[in-house]
């Protein structure tokens, strides 16, 4: 959901030595492995909740954080051909780009009238391309490259062996007020109106704490850089087809950055339009 010059489809030729990568991707399991996932929250909470109160505290349906949402169920008229015709879509977002790739902004009075927090349903959206179809229940998180511990880990994983941590982030797409740039001069990309901007309550764990786990290597040892690709053919640029970008490790591993892996939006577990991570 960030801006096309820091989120964009990753051609794997720039792949080079001194990286940590770390991959989202899909697996299949057996259907029966949800319960196990839910078995993994912590016994002294598990004794008093049912397997459906178990499943809903993993992926943080509760009606406290609620007020932070407004529920959407309705699948767009505009979507039923494309390959997005199983998301639902809050109907007062703002299309720029026709029927698909989907991209959108906010209804400025909407954003106002929201507050500081942006509902997750109305949050602005950036695509390159489809939105990925990915289960809680078998999408994993790889990390690989210069680390002692190759891991896969699941998403019950990120929420039971870590810490979690909320981050308050604004994003603002890099296009934002375009549409008055190009009453100026024109310029490529979607006329962005004033609302490519939203603010949410992220919920994840801390890159470093993953990176610790997995033992990566040290810039002495030749690690220089944490890339972080996304789930394969989900664009249509690049011989992966993912989207990619790199931070230097020397900020991963620093403390004082709020650097996470986001499973939760606004207290609940990411959306389609967000992803699970």
């Amino acid at each position: 959901m960030v801006g096309d010059k820091h989120l964009r489809p990753f051609d794997d030729k720039v792949f080079d030595a001194g990286f940590v990568y770390i991959s989202a991707y899909d697996i299949w399991v057996d259907p029966n492995h949800a319960a196990a996932l839910a078995a993994r929250v912590p016994t002294n909470v598990r004794s008093k909740l049912d397997d459906e109160q178990r499943r809903s505290l993993i992926l943080g349906r509760t009606g406290r954080d609620w007020p932070l949402h407004e529920t959407v169920s309705a699948i767009d008229r505009r979507d039923e051909c494309t390959p997005d015709r199983w998301i639902p879509r809050h109907p007062h977002l703002i299309r720029l780009s026709g029927r698909h790739p989907f991209n959108c902004e906010t209804p400025l009075q909407d954003l106002v009238q929201k507050g500081f927090i942006t509902p997750t349903s109305l949050h602005f959206v950036r695509n390159h391309g489809a939105v990925p179809n990915l289960s809680w229940d078998t999408h994993m998180l790889s990390v690989t490259g210069l680390v002692d511990k190759p891991t896969k880990f699941t998403m019950a994983d990120l929420v039971t062996k870590f810490d979690q941590v909320t981050v308050s982030a604004t994003l603002v797409c890099v296009g934002n007020r375009r549409k008055e740039q190009n009453l100026v001069k024109k310029t490529k990309g979607f006329s962005w109106g004033a609302s490519a901007v939203g603010t949410g309550k992220w919920t994840g764990v801390r890159l470093r704490d993953l990176l610790q786990k997995c033992y990566a290597h040290s810039y002495q040892e030749g690690a220089c850089h944490v890339h972080l690709n996304g789930v394969e053919k989900e664009v249509p640029l690049g011989k992966m087809g993912c989207y990619g970008t790199s931070i230097p490790l020397s900020s991963a591993n620093n403390a004082a950055n709020d650097i996470i892996i986001a499973y939760k939006h606004n207290g609940k577990a990411s959306s389609a339009e967000s992803y699970l991570l």
